[in-house]
């Protein structure tokens, strides 16, 4: 092969690799898709060995034209969902919200003492 056609081959490949990257598949992380986590409680639950409760603002304040009126309580959003797991619990939620959760600005995770007390809390005891 010649240099020119080996030239030609590396630009083709990393042309079709910076296509590959800046795709609109690696869109689907922007504000608009994410709910983001203030706080998170966890308490026995009832029908699930824990019930997990997440605390965020309505993604509409995110928006331009959402409403931007100085009352807090109208901007925050409480669900809830009973789990054997966090993990199950925070993908139900997930699936409940129809967006991802993201926990990057959970600033408290608030155990309840009912839930703390229980063995499967910590398993050493």
């Amino acid at each position: 092969m010649s240099q020119k056609s080996i030239i030609i081959i590396v630009f083709f490949i990393l042309f079709i690799f910076f296509i590959n990257a800046f795709s609109e598949s690696y869109t689907s992380h922007n504000i608009s898709n994410l709910a983001y986590v203030l706080a998170m409680g966890i308490d026995k639950g009832e029908k699930a060995k824990m019930k997990i409760t997440a605390q965020f603002n309505k993604s509409s304040s995110f928006s331009p034209g959402g409403d931007t009126s100085s009352d807090s309580s109208d901007s925050i959003v409480l669900i809830s969902a009973e789990a054997d797991s966090i993990f199950s619990g925070l993908n139900l939620l997930n699936s409940y919200i129809g967006k991802e959760l993201n926990l990057a600005h959970c600033s408290a995770v608030i155990f309840s003492e009912e839930f703390a007390i229980e063995r499967y809390f910590y398993r050493n005891l």
